[in-house]
């Protein structure tokens, strides 16, 4: 899955000190269908331990999937 986020540079005007909006800066985030399920069933179970015991997969995995997905878009998750 391919996500564009969009932030606005800001400009100051240093005449009146007012911010302008210039120009929006494309991000890019690769995120795969394997990190929004495991994103999901931690969300849905309330833990990693219980999600990974639903998904059939070591809590490490888990763990780790979900690090590189926070990683990514620069967002703590679960916290």
């Amino acid at each position: 899955m391919l996500l564009a986020l969009q932030q606005p540079f800001l400009k100051i005007d240093i005449h009146s000190g007012q911010s302008i909006k210039t120009a929006h800066r494309v991000h890019l985030l690769m995120m795969t269908l394997r990190q929004i399920r495991h994103f999901i069933a931690v969300a849905e179970t309330g833990s990693i331990s219980a999600a990974a015991q639903t998904a059939f997969i070591p809590q490490s995995t888990l763990t780790l999937a979900i690090q590189q997905l926070e990683e990514e878009i620069g967002v703590s998750l679960f916290r």
